[in-house]
Formats: C-alpha cells, structure tokens, sequence
C-alpha cells in the first residue's frame, strides 16, 4: 500500500505529465510526398521496374502477399472474422474507387507511422485526388494500437511545367477549389503537366500567399542544362521573389546549389528544403525535416519557414536539452497566491524558450521565485521568503539524461504571529539581518523540507537520499537572474564576489585567505614570505581559468584578475601598542612626549617605510637610523605644561633607553590585532573585474575594441555586459541548467533587444531550457518563444489564463492584447510608420 507522502508525489507526477502541451515542439516532417494517385507511383520498390500495364494487373492477393512480407502490420490483423478483407471492405464508403485503391493508402498510411512520421505535405504529380484518400486512410489507421500520435496531411501539389521545371504548392484546405479550377484551366494533362513555364506557375502561387517552391533543383534541366535558359530567365526566376525557398532531394547537394545560385545572383540564399519525392513506400525514411509546431496545420507551417532558422531542422534536434524543468504543481493551498481558478495550479514548460507574460501582479515573477526557492533554497529578501512560502507544498518536475525527478518542497506553517525565523528553527542573538539567516534557512530547507523521488516504471517513486539529494540539487539548477539585481551587482564592488561565484562552480577554488597564525614578531616576515608565494600560485591557478575564457571571448568581454597588498595603517594603530580605553595624552614612562606622540611616531615611520619594513625595523632594533624622535618631543603638549615639570627631556644620552622602552612595546604588542590586520590584507587583496567592449554589438563591425570596466558603463550596457557574460560562460563550460530570467529587457533600447538579445536567445534556447518573465513583444516574437504562458490576476490570486504557441491567432492577439498595448495602439503604430517601411515586404 502506498504512503499518503508518495500518493501525493503520484498526484503531483500525474497532474504534470497529464497536461496538454501548449508549446512548440519539433515533428519530423515529410515534404514532397507522393501517393498512389501520381500516375507513376509503384506502392512497393520491388514493383518499380513494372511496366503500367504490368503494374495494373496486380491482384488483392499481390497486395496482402507484399504487405505480410514486410510485416507492416502485425499477424493479428489478419486473424480477425473478416481476415484480410478488414483492409479494403467498405471501400466505397469510405471514398475510394475500388479495394486497391483503398489497400494502396492503407499501405501508404500505415508506413508512414512505422516510420515516425508526424506531418506530410501531400503533393502529388499534377492532382490533388490523393489528399482527401490519405487522410481517409490515416483516421482508418489511427486507432490502432501500434499507432501512437496522428499523422497531420497538409495539401500540396506537384506541378509540371512547360520548361521541364517542377514547381511544389502547398496550400490551405479553403483554397482547395482554386487549385481544382486552376488545375482545370492550366493542365494538358496529369502525366504531361501545364503547358506554362515555372515562373509563371511560380507567380501565380505566390501571389495567393501560399507555399511555393521549385522542387529537387539539383536534378531539373535548369540546373543540369543550364544553357537551354537565358541568363535573363534565370535572374528572374532565381531572385528572392521567386526562389525563398529551395528544393533539393539530398542535404548533401545545398552547398553545390547555393554556388550555382550564387553565380546568378550573389544576394539569394534561400533556405533550403529536402524533398522526400518517395514513389514507394520504402522511400519513406528518404529526407525527413523537422518542423517546429504546436499544432501541425498549414498556417503553422507556413510560419515556421518564414523563421526557418529557429524552426526547421535538416537533422534531429533531440538531445539538446538534457536538462529541463518539465513544469509546476501546486496543490490548492489556503494562503497560496498561485492558484487556478481555486483549484491546483499546474503549468507545463516547454524545453526550449518559454515566455511569461500578462499584467503587473499576476504571478510571473512569483513562478520564477518559486522555482528559485524549491530548486536552489533561494530567496532575495525576507519579506519574499514569506511570501514564497506561503506555497508549503510545490512539485516540480525536471527531467535528466533522460531520468524524471519530482521534486518536493513541503515547508513548515507558521503559527500566528510567529516570526518565520523561528518557525525555521534558525534564529540566533546575533542579528536580524536576512543575508545571514538566509545560509540557515538554505541548509535546513536542503536537510530537512525538501526531497527528491526518482520516477521508475510504472509510476513508482523512489526517494533519494541525503547525498545523492545534495548532489541532484547542485546537478539542477543554479541560480535566477533579476536584470535589476544585475544591474546592481555591476555597479559596484559586488562584481568581483560575483565572479567569483561563478567561476568557482566550474573549478576547484576559493578566494585567498590568509591562514597562517602569528606568535611571534620575528616570524612575521617569513610567514608574509610564504603567504606571498601562495598568493603568485593562486594568481596562476585562477589566470589559468580565465584566460581559455577571455580567449573565447577575444573581442566582447574579459574578466581581468589583480591582486594589491594594500599595507594600510589601521585605525586601531595606537591599540597594538597600549589598550583600549588608555589616555594617550599623558607622559610616556617618565619621559617628556605623550604616549599618543609615541604612536605618531611609529606611525610616521609605518607611513613612509611601510608595514614590512616597519616589522624589520622594528625587529631589527634600527629606530635610531629613522626619523629624528627629538622632533616629537620638541613640539610635545607637555613642554608648556607645569605639572609635567620633571619630566626626562629626550637627548642623545637617554635616547637608547627610550628606544628599548619602545621595542618593548612592539615585542608585548597585540598578536591578535596584528593577526587581525594582516587577515583583512591579504583577504582583500584579489580582485576580479569585467571588462566589456562596446563596440561588441555593433552591427557594421568596424569600430576597433574598446574595453571598459562594466562599473564605469551606461545602465544599458551594463545589462549587456552581464546577461552576454552570463551566457558566454555557461556556454564555455558547457552548464545547460535550465536558465531563468525576470523581465531581461529593463534598462536596454529596442534596437540591442532585436539586434542582440533575441539573437543570443534564438542561440541559446537549443541548447538549455529559458524561462522568462517579460513584457517585451520582440522577445516573445521575434526569438520565437516555444511557450507563451498569458498570467491574469484578481489580486488575491494569480493563475495561468492561456498557453499556447506564438504561431497560433489566440496567442498573437494576447501578445498584441497585452505587450504591444491593444489593437488600437498596434494599428496606429502600423499607420504611423507605413510611410517609411514597407509592411508587405
């Protein structure tokens, strides 16, 4: 029987794992897919050879032999009361001219799901009878056990043309009466074609809108034969109007086409589409693409080629990611601010670049928090701690190599009125301050309120324990960035703990620390020695980190390490040589100058000699060789004073006795305080900064660098700075934990967001997990997010009022609803600056 402690994991797992994905997500993708309705389609490879007549006397009997032979379907299909019949009776019925016909897409359909195959653009030669007959055969197919996701068909078409030219349309269903007439009006005939050359095929297509491109280039007469067209024609059908898009039915053969249409014209690089052109089932695993979709429709895909470069593979992308924070579970919670409409808040991420947006107050920032909390222990502010954890309960879920975790946090209620330190159990005498208690809190969150359950088979829960917890933890996730906070930290000293940080998460060191212990004056000078030979390896160890990385990053940014022995003469100077609370005005044993002028004297000589050579001095018993201490005397307080009327006025005969006087006060001085001293010395002494170039991000390239420190740059740029440096890195030591950033456009000007930011997040998101919080519309749009996550608010509660894909219409009006200000506001954008770009380009 299980726990209620796993049952409650098993809900959190379900409830996750349960919701629908609203995000993008790569599908491999067919395009150029024939059917049996292309006049010279042969089903099997084996039957390729065939003549047509040959092809046609083919029996049901051929059919069902071919199929059991290649096992398309398993033994049990066949061994129903109906048999083999199952896969043709009812043919009328279900749309097709005869029991062949029906078996042929049956075969058809039923390859494509054994070979994974989620999306196919449907264009056979000349017609476009094969569409509605595949999608019949794939809702036929779709219950059936082996058949997992259904397969979407988006209409295309082959065409024909009269200069030997294929061109391929795809097209959306409510235009289908278009194709059907122009296919009346155009075509000689399905084998021979259109008796119109390509570009005007080319034209007409393109000028509905739809997806139009010359097919498998690499093996038309133009690109073989070229000299049949004129160099006029081919300029004119390979500019960017007419060729966007490239055909070629091998990946291998890009870089040859791209040369050919370089050498016509220099401006063109078209993206590039591999045509699958199979004519048999087996040619089914020939050029598949990836296409990055929420719903597989012609509208989504007709977008995601108008962003190729984010959302067209030529290659699988799996395996990226391989760290990623599947999503959020909240169990309905009194107190909670997240909740969904008084019910559990769930949220499921995306594993590339997710987006939150909605209104001030609605919960972005808080899921950010939250999953800073549960996957780090973090908080940045007491009062935020007490907020956060007014969520007692959250699951997340994060995926692994492969590995499911659920991760629980189950955090304590505070009684009324209690302090939450106390309700912790971390509170001390000490101080209030949160900096200090947050390091308790961290640990006894880790040790005591959170845990880790391993997902097995079955839905069975395995927990963790201490060490592989801490280590899980550390495997996770590193930290949330607030833009703010960036700023922040690259304003002032803060930068180098800061680097620090982060530098010693990837290598094996600490900032320096002065270890050895004085107990005596003599040793001082060896022990600086020794400390100074510690710290010149120090220095080599951690310029042996940097420098891999500021060669990476040769002309963009440089972290720059120094180290200052600073031997300043300490405030508390006079308390090494008499106690706290001593009058220092009065006379020093017996003699006429004050115990407060004595330590104006050492600290002259400290001043102009500096610490170590005042320790050897001072060792060595050479104040005689120093400044004159007769000086001191001379100008002392006590000479005019009558009460001090006996005092031993300082000359050449007492001056030795004196100086003993005072070397007995150096070798009785305080240990501890020198200690103390030399600690904050050498503790101190290493600095790291950032450098950053400025003219990194400019787009013409040809300013020189010019490196600055970030603590001397303009807000803008330090937001630059910070965010490239914190990808740079975790890019160089190759640390894809999931990253997480609140609101990265403060502070910078829409002209950096589009030219740089969206293209380091349009990099990044392919190889590590982003989670946003932004109000900024060129984020969410242009890096095309893969989740859009719409927050909405009544102020008591926040919760998740819409997820979806940016491609789809109900994301795009939320986007222009809520982050480009209504679309009143959108519209008068638009007329304002019509006459100075054009919209329709």
């Amino acid at each position: 029987m299980k726990n209620s402690l796993n049952l409650e994991v098993e809900k959190a797992y379900k409830k996750i794992s349960g919701e629908k994905n609203s995000f993008g997500k790569y599908y491999k993708t067919l395009f150029h897919v024939h059917t049996p309705e292309s006049h010279d389609y042969k089903v099997f490879f084996d039957w390729k050879g065939y003549s047509e007549s040959s092809f046609k006397q083919l029996t049901i009997e051929d059919y069902i032999n071919e199929i059991k032979k290649q096992k398309l379907f398993p033994d049990e299909y066949f061994l129903t009361e109906n048999g083999e019949k199952v896969f043709y009776r009812n043919y009328e019925k279900n749309g097709f001219k005869d029991e062949i016909d029906m078996l042929s897409f049956l075969i058809v359909a039923q390859s494509l799901y054994n070979q994974g195959i989620s999306t196919v653009v449907v264009s056979d030669h000349n017609t476009i009878l094969g569409i509605k007959k595949l999608k019949k055969a794939i809702d036929l197919l779709s219950d059936l056990s082996i058949n997992k996701e259904k397969i979407k068909v988006i209409s295309g078409l082959e065409i024909s043309c009269a200069d030997r030219v294929h061109v391929l349309v795809a097209f959306p269903e409510y235009k289908t009466q278009f194709i059907e007439k122009w296919l009346i009006d155009n075509l000689m005939n399905e084998n021979e074609g259109t008796f119109k050359a390509s570009l005007e095929v080319l034209d007409t297509f393109l000028n509905q809108g739809f997806i139009t491109y010359i097919a498998h280039i690499n093996s038309s007469d133009v690109f073989n034969e070229g000299k049949h067209f004129s160099n006029a024609y081919k300029k004119k059908l390979f500019s960017s109007k007419y060729a966007n898009y490239m055909g070629v039915s091998n990946s291998l053969k890009i870089s040859q086409v791209q040369n050919f249409l370089s050498n016509i014209n220099k401006a063109l690089h078209p993206s590039f589409l591999l045509d699958n052109d199979s004519h048999c089932i087996e040619e089914h695993d020939r050029n598949p693409m990836w296409v990055k979709f929420s719903s597989r429709n012609y509208e989504q895909l007709k977008e995601a080629l108008s962003e190729y470069d984010v959302s067209v593979e030529l290659d699988n992308p799996r395996g990226n990611n391989n760290k990623v924070i599947r999503g959020l579970f909240i169990p309905q919670i009194k107190n909670s601010f997240l909740l969904n409409n008084n019910s559990d808040f769930v949220l499921k991420f995306s594993e590339s670049l997710n987006c939150l947006i909605g209104g001030r107050g609605t919960g972005k920032s808080t899921i950010l928090d939250l999953l800073q909390l549960i996957l780090s222990q973090n908080a940045d502010s007491k009062q935020k701690f007490e907020f956060l954890t007014k969520h007692s309960r959250v699951y997340v879920l994060y995926e692994m190599f492969e590995k499911e975790y659920i991760v629980e946090l189950n955090l304590p209620v505070p009684r009324q009125g209690e302090e939450i330190y106390d309700t912790y159990g971390v509170r001390t005498k000490s101080t209030t301050k949160f900096w200090f208690y947050s390091k308790l809190l961290k640990t006894k969150i880790k040790d005591s309120y959170l845990s880790i359950y391993e997902v097995l088979n079955s839905n069975q829960f395995k927990k963790v324990n201490k060490s592989e917890k801490y280590d899980l933890v550390d495997k996770m996730f590193d930290n949330r960035y607030s833009v703010n906070q960036l700023v922040n930290i690259a304003s002032d000293e803060k930068i180098s703990d800061f680097l620090y940080n982060i530098l010693s998460k990837d290598k094996e060191f600490a900032q320096y620390k002065f270890q050895c212990k004085i107990f005596s004056k003599s040793s001082i000078t060896s022990i600086i020695s020794l400390e100074n030979i510690k710290l010149k390896k120090q220095e080599n160890d951690l310029k042996s980190v940097i420098m891999p990385f500021n060669e990476y990053q040769a002309d963009k940014l440089q972290i720059v390490y120094s180290q200052k022995l600073d031997y300043y003469i300490p405030e508390n100077f006079e308390n090494w040589f008499f106690p706290e609370g001593k009058n220092l005005n009065n006379p020093f044993q017996g003699y006429r100058i004050t115990h407060r002028e004595i330590v104006e004297y050492l600290s002259t000589i400290f001043l102009k000699r500096g610490f170590i050579n005042f320790v050897n001095i001072m060792n060595s018993r050479e104040l005689d060789q120093q400044f004159s201490i007769e000086n001191f005397s001379k100008n002392t307080e006590l000479s005019n004073n009558i009460s001090h009327i006996d005092l031993i006025e300082i000359d050449e005969n007492n001056i030795t006795k004196l100086f003993e006087k005072i070397y007995n006060l150096w070798d009785n001085s305080d240990n501890k305080l020198i200690q103390s001293y030399l600690n904050d010395i050498y503790n101190n002494c290493e600095k790291l900064s950032l450098e950053f170039n400025i003219n990194s991000k400019v787009t013409d390239g040809s300013k020189k660098p010019i490196f600055k420190i970030v603590s001397e740059l303009s807000l803008g740029q330090k937001v630059v700075a910070m965010l490239d440096f914190i990808l740079a890195y975790s890019e160089f030591t190759n640390d894809n934990r999931p990253l997480l950033i609140d609101q990265p456009e403060d502070n910078l000007d829409s002209r950096y967001i589009y030219n740089n930011l969206v293209k380091v997040l349009r990099e990044v998101k392919y190889k590590r997990q982003i989670i946003i919080a932004t109000h900024n519309a060129t984020i969410v749009t242009n890096a095309m997010s893969d989740l859009v996550v719409l927050m909405d608010s009544d102020g008591e509660h926040g919760w998740v009022s819409q997820t979806g894909y940016p491609s789809e219409k109900r994301i795009k009006k939320y986007i222009v609803n809520y982050l480009e200000g209504g679309k009143e506001s959108f519209e008068h954008k638009v007329k304002m600056y019509q006459d100075v770009i054009d919209i329709h380009k």
